[in-house]
């Protein structure tokens, strides 16, 4: 019998690579000379990136990825490793990118532009932002 595995998993696999290689390097390298961007402006940029995750090209997405982690905020670390850890969602109703936490039959979440607790809903109401 011929194993192979399947072209979602060999994605899913490469993709967490790179998240894994970008948070990594981000965390040990130097910023660089340009990083004396006013918080104001990073927070912007990070909003707007996040939500770039929300689309369903994925070469858009490694690209979003990629600026998320040469942006020096906690957050954008956060956000990423919800990515790779398949917790990061969208609200149906006002497409707001939230972490979930599993609690029981619902999910409790939070948004993933500030940490502030939204509360728990049902599952039917998110949509998750996939890795592939």
């Amino acid at each position: 019998m011929n194993i192979t595995p399947k072209k979602n998993t060999i994605s899913l696999f490469i993709l967490s690579l790179c998240l894994a290689f970008f948070l990594s390097s981000n965390l040990y390298a130097d910023p660089p000379p340009d990083q004396n961007i006013p918080s104001s402006n990073i927070h912007t940029q990070l909003v707007q990136l996040i939500n770039q995750l929300k689309v369903k090209k994925f070469k858009k997405k490694i690209a979003t990825v990629k600026h998320l982690a040469q942006i020096d905020d906690p957050q954008s670390d956060i956000v990423l490793e919800a990515l790779l850890d398949s917790k990061l969602y969208y609200q149906k109703k006002d497409k707001s990118v939230v972490i979930i936490q599993k609690k029981e039959k619902n999910y409790e979440i939070v948004s993933a532009l500030d940490n502030t607790k939204i509360g728990l809903v049902e599952k039917k109401t998110l949509k998750k932002i996939s890795t592939n």
